[in-house]
């Protein structure tokens, strides 16, 4: 939805505001919101698979859409936040690297999507790319502790320092509302003709993926033509509202069309 689009992107940068205005006034780093919704950062995290055709329950669809290889070689799979140094006033934000040049940055039940890269520069020296806009932003060498839990990066056009501490316990999806309505008509996965598609599980958890930029997760309620999705931005809570109608396998929401698509299509 292009104004949901706009609407996003709007949040994000004040969330961007607020955090750099609360960083310069606190030393303190949490991993939980500063509101009272949900917190996204409380539950065992744990990485996932790819769907198989024998598992299409809707837990796991759900974490197998952003999710990173623990098998991977690349030290960096994992999720992260800024611990020290350059960045660290985005004391909210967690950082995803996949094990596939795949770079998340989530702000609450939200996440903007970007690369990574590991190369060599002309020296010989391994470097690490990536540009999420916000906390990490650049090309960089660096060092990883003994138990690859750790890693300072050094930025190669500055003498600034980052460091990232690995996080063990990170979970971005909401926890759905007590006894949410749900029309059996609008769930699975729909997808427009420009590349942006929703799934919607029965337990009330809606996800929205925009043209594979940015994504949300949200608890949702859907009865009567009318949606209410509900999600946190890391500093407060929001809501958006919907008109729906559904026929022949056509989803339309507030006047753009979905045609619905198979699972495995998302994932």
């Amino acid at each position: 939805m292009k104004r949901n689009f706009l609407k996003s992107i709007s949040i994000f940068l004040l969330i961007v505001l607020i955090f750099c205005v609360s960083g310069c006034n606190s030393n303190e780093n949490t991993l939980t919101n500063t509101d009272d919704s949900k917190p996204t950062v409380t539950q065992p995290y744990q990485p996932t698979a790819p769907v198989s055709s024998n598992d299409n329950s809707d837990e796991s669809v759900l974490k197998s859409l952003h999710t990173f290889n623990p098998d991977s070689d690349d030290d960096f799979a994992g999720v992260w936040h800024i611990a020290e140094g350059q960045g660290s006033q985005y004391e909210n934000f967690v950082y995803m690297f996949d094990g596939n040049e795949t770079a998340t940055l989530f702000a609450g039940n939200t996440g903007y999507i970007g690369k990574y890269t590991l190369e060599k520069d002309k020296d010989g020296n391994d470097t690490f790319s990536s540009h999420l806009m916000f906390g990490i932003n650049g090309v960089y060498t660096y060092k990883f502790n003994d138990s690859k839990t750790e890693v300072i990066l050094s930025a190669t056009e500055s003498e600034n320092n980052t460091v990232l501490t690995k996080i063990e316990s990170f979970d971005c999806i909401p926890i759905p509302d007590s006894n949410p309505k749900i029309d059996e008509s609008i769930l699975g996965a729909w997808k427009s003709e420009d590349g942006e598609y929703y799934y919607f599980d029965k337990n009330g958890i809606m996800y929205q993926n925009l043209y594979n930029t940015m994504f949300t997760y949200s608890s949702y309620s859907a009865s009567d033509g009318k949606i209410i999705s509900t999600y946190s931005t890391g500093t407060s809570k929001e809501s958006d509202n919907y008109s729906y109608s559904v026929k022949n396998d056509i989803l339309t929401l507030n006047g753009f069309e979905y045609k619905k698509i198979t699972i495995d299509q998302i994932i």
